[in-house]
């Protein structure tokens, strides 16, 4: 449903024990894969944690806070933090994330492609957890914490804040490829799983006013 931000949404908010962690340029595509990427297997396989449960509000349009339930967030946190001060698997993560770079620059430049959407989203999660999620938990640890990281990990995750890949992979192959998929230029205003199972119409109000996007792991709402 389309929302302005007022005194019943922040009632929600408030009651829902939800709190801010972030806000980012999105459209309704890029926030349900944002939120399926901390849901994720692969989150909780790095991290050793994950968020099951998302809102996301657009703020102004086409910018959109993400908030997340305060026990999960302070959870995810803590498990963020012990597996940063783990060297060996961050530094695993970290190279991953460089070789997965290097695929989001392949692709921008057209020497790589997706067989279909399906692939790509699947790599878009990959890219945004490993090259700028967990990278990104680093600025949400204590001063006393950070002078405990290896400084290799520390300069790695400098490195990859610096720059990220996956907002051009969306804008530049993902939406297009989601266009295909709608029949129309609207890909960007329906949720990745609303594609993938063919689950998209003509609902007039996405695009228009605001958006609300909640979400506990596969289940979600517009």
């Amino acid at each position: 449903m389309a929302v302005n931000l007022n005194k019943p949404l922040k009632k929600i908010i408030r009651q829902g024990d939800w709190i801010w962690d972030l806000t980012r340029p999105m459209n309704l595509l890029t926030v349900s894969l944002w939120h399926h990427a901390y849901s994720s297997d692969e989150a909780k396989k790095i991290v050793g944690a994950k968020i099951y449960d998302s809102l996301i509000i657009e703020e102004k349009k086409g910018l959109f806070s993400y908030y997340k339930k305060s026990n999960q967030l302070a959870n995810f946190n803590k498990y963020a933090v012990r597996a940063l001060l783990n060297d060996r698997k961050t530094l695993k993560c970290f190279s991953d994330a460089k070789k997965l770079n290097k695929r989001a620059i392949n692709l921008l430049n057209g020497k790589d492609s997706f067989k279909n959407f399906k692939e790509a989203t699947v790599f878009f999660k990959d890219l945004l957890f490993k090259s700028t999620i967990f990278p990104f938990r680093v600025s949400k640890m204590k001063p006393e914490e950070v002078r405990q990281l290896n400084p290799k990990v520390l300069n790695f995750a400098k490195k990859l804040r610096a720059i990220s890949y996956y907002p051009l992979i969306a804008d530049k192959i993902l939406i297009p490829m989601a266009n295909k998929e709608v029949g129309n230029k609207n890909g960007k205003n329906y949720t990745y799983l609303e594609i993938l199972q063919k689950k998209f119409g003509n609902d007039k109000t996405r695009g228009k006013g605001y958006l609300a996007y909640i979400a506990s792991e596969n289940k979600e709402k517009v």
